[in-house]
């Protein structure tokens, strides 16, 4: 359905409408084939929050209680060499997994402003700390949710937050139910009330959000997670705060909490800076054992200053935490890898390390800085005392070989005072000489006090050649495969032109067409009324073979019952969809549609008989050129024709009509009756409730295609008694 004013977007979108520094980080070069970039502080920024209180009545809240965990210990994977730290497990919360029955036992109470206030809580015994996981597939715009334990602090995370995390995991193709889920900050105790503040105008029956599985934490980020580990970090680890000639290195280190699969893990990992001067870009490097996809990267939880407030004190001094999670820009298993850009700017005083690319010598001194079992920081100090190839043995551990400079892409650190301990993975190795990053730890051998013990880092070098590099001088955006060279054009996997429907919500479908990458979706429901409404994406960014993001339009026009007029053809911007492909039938769509965002699952629609008899495939988008506006979409399998007419209604409203089948009168003309659909007022909403027994289908007509040619066809259809007559031809785009 083109519209008018060709001028103002691309191709596809075409055929439808006519920081302070404490020293530079420039690279410089230090010997033969070496870089060097300078470290840099983040500028403190005086921000005034907004002060969060609990406005739901505890006495409302629906609360959900788990039975205890029989056996914590046998949910929980022993701490291994190349493997973060298990500090808690998923558990999975059926009482709450339907979002719209959620919203309709909640009891709401309406606030002075016109918001509509409800709560829910969830319970899981023995509990020092509770991690949520939401599935959000409809929430009104503006709406706040907030999360607290019965005492302690409130956190808070709007609409627009929650469903921009959730769309990372989906524009990076991740398409498992972890992909879907949002992922709370901890909450220190057995209980978490997840508090939902609707704005005025909205109601209960615009959302869905459902709390499908928790996170059992069995030790606390307050704590330092020391009934995780049964145990402090080992007496041999040396408190940072005694060395504060390592103070920017430690200001660069931090904590790291993420989710995969439900269970809560901990890592260590490194702020690095970029090598452009004039950016401060917040790139977080840890291992790739750590995080090694995205749904992981968003549920981060970084902790900052987690040290003791003075040397050897054991008491913690002020720390930061930085909600927002990150995008995952690169990722390998060649160097145990990964990159994080943060979503959030780190907290005023942490240091952008600086890092260094060659050849480091063997026997030279260097040094760790980590956070052993989610302890306060430590540092270690050794030797490098070798070069490595590793490999994993596909039993969560690694075995390594000795190799030379040119083949080893792993290095061996060999400790003289200090250690490593499981939640140390990630973390950064220092030069003694000059406090340069050269590598993130894998794992090692260094579990217990003594001379002599080794651990085994990723080279940051190999990686920075390998790819990492063209990303930290702004040469290319990244990807889980980094590059030195900025990625070709995305191929799509496969060609997704179809009908697509929800079986269990028969009554509205999405219709797309694919010209190679060139892509067409035309999406039809229901307006508040319950007249048939619809709206398309004209094109869109193709973010991975199997994903594209692009914006919807909602048009109005003259009515299809006179003459056309192009000039009256308004289009509206009024929110964007993407559409992630889990196969070539399969898919979910996520979408913001005036304010209301969700999710819904899809698949293609197979409604055509099977029949040996061959016919020409008339499927396609069709138009015609010099009304640009409306459209025709013909869906065809075997000899059975799907066609949409999408057009206007009286008052100039985007309407559609149906043809679900038809015959074929001869070999080119094909004729079907035509439907007007409706439904209930105000119960099929985009981001709403979708009731298929409220749907009525009304014969309004006929439509006949007869085909002069592949590509050039005469239209005509009859509504309501009002027959026309219009030449169309497939369009290209």
């Amino acid at each position: 359905m083109p519209l008018p004013d060709a001028r103002i977007a691309r191709a596809t979108l075409a055929c439808f409408f006519v920081a302070f520094a404490a020293h530079a980080h420039e690279p410089s070069p230090a010997g033969d084939g070496e870089i060097r970039v300078e470290a840099e502080i983040q500028p403190f920024v005086s921000v005034e929050a907004r002060p969060l209180v609990r406005r739901a009545d505890a006495s409302q809240i629906l609360s959900v209680t788990l039975p205890a965990p029989a056996a914590v210990n046998k949910a929980m994977a022993a701490p291994r060499a190349g493997v973060p730290l298990q500090v808690g497990f998923g558990r999975e919360v059926a009482a709450l997994a339907d979002g719209h029955a959620n919203a309709a036992r909640m009891q709401w109470k309406t606030l002075e402003s016109g918001a509509q206030v409800g709560a829910f809580s969830v319970s899981s015994p023995g509990a020092l700390a509770l991690r949520v996981g939401l599935r959000v597939k409809a929430i009104p715009a503006e709406t706040r949710v907030r999360f607290y334990a019965p005492s302690g602090p409130v956190y808070e995370a709007s609409a627009g937050e929650i469903q921009e995390r959730v769309g990372r995991n989906l524009k990076a193709g991740e398409l498992s139910a972890d992909a879907l889920l949002f992922w709370s900050p901890p909450v220190e105790g057995d209980t978490l009330v997840v508090e939902v503040e609707l704005p005025a105008g909205q109601g209960p029956g615009q959302l869905d959000l459902a709390a499908p599985t928790i996170s059992h934490l069995v030790g606390s980020p307050a704590n330092h997670f020391a009934e995780a580990v049964a145990k402090s970090s080992a007496t041999c680890e040396l408190d940072v705060m005694c060395y504060p000639a390592w103070a920017n290195e430690s200001n660069s280190e931090a904590r790291i909490l993420f989710q995969d699969g439900g269970s809560g893990y901990l890592c260590s990992g490194t702020l690095i800076a970029d090598t452009d001067t004039s950016t401060s870009i917040p790139f977080f490097l840890t291992a790739n054992h750590c995080i090694n996809n995205q749904s992981a990267a968003s549920s981060m939880v970084s902790y900052w200053f987690w040290r003791s407030t003075a040397c050897d004190s054991g008491v913690r001094g002020a720390t930061q935490a930085l909600p927002g999670g990150a995008t995952l820009v690169y990722n390998t298993t060649s160097t145990d890898t990964s990159l994080l850009r943060l979503a959030n700017a780190p907290p005023g005083g942490a240091v952008y390390a600086g890092w260094s690319v060659g050849a480091t010598p063997m026997g030279a001194g260097v040094a760790g800085i980590h956070h052993p079992g989610g302890d306060l920081q430590k540092i270690s100090f050794g030797t490098l005392s070798g070069y490595l190839r590793c490999s994993s043995s596909g039993s969560e551990s690694f075995s390594c070989n000795a190799a030379s400079s040119s083949t080893g892409t792993f290095v061996e650190s060999t400790w003289s005072s200090g250690l490593t301990e499981p939640g140390s993975s990630g973390s950064g190795l220092f030069t003694q000489t000059g406090h340069y990053l050269i590598g993130q730890l894998y794992g090692g051998s260094s579990s217990t006090c003594g001379v002599g013990d080794p651990d085994v880092y990723g080279r940051f070098d190999t990686a920075y050649h390998a790819g990492l590099g063209a990303i930290l001088s702004g040469a290319s955006t990244g990807g889980t495969s980094g590059g030195s060279t900025p990625p070709p054009p995305i191929t799509p996997a496969a060609d997704y032109s179809a009908m697509w429907w929800n079986p269990s919500e028969s009554g509205w479908g999405l219709d797309i067409t694919q010209h190679g990458s060139s892509f067409f979706a035309a999406w039809y429901a229901y307006n508040s009324a319950g007249n048939s409404s619809w709206l398309v994406m004209p094109g869109g960014t193709w973010t991975s073979p199997t994903s594209i993001t692009g914006n919807l339009y909602r048009t109005s026009g003259p009515s299809s019952s006179g003459p056309f007029n192009t000039s009256q053809v308004t289009p509206v911007m009024v929110g964007k969809a993407t559409l992630s492909f889990q196969a070539a039938d399969r898919a979910v769509l996520s979408f913001t549609v005036d304010g209301i965002s969700g999710t819904k699952a899809i698949q293609r629609e197979d409604f055509g008989v099977p029949d040996p008899t061959p016919v020409t495939s008339y499927a396609d988008l069709w138009w015609n050129a010099s009304e640009s506006g409306w459209g025709l979409t013909v869906n065809q399998q075997y000899r059975t024709v799907f066609a949409l007419l999408y057009s206007y209604g009286q008052y100039g409203q985007p309407v559609w009509y149906a043809m679900p089948g038809g015959t074929w009168s001869s070999a080119n003309t094909y004729t079907g009756t035509l439907y007007r659909t409706t439904a209930t007022a105000g119960g099929v909403l985009y981001g709403a409730a979708f009731d298929p027994a409220s749907v009525q289908a009304t014969p309004v007509g006929t439509m006949t295609m007869q085909f002069g040619s592949a590509s050039a066809a005469t239209l005509t259809y009859s509504i309501d008694g009002q027959v026309t007559t219009k030449a169309i031809t497939r369009e290209p785009f």
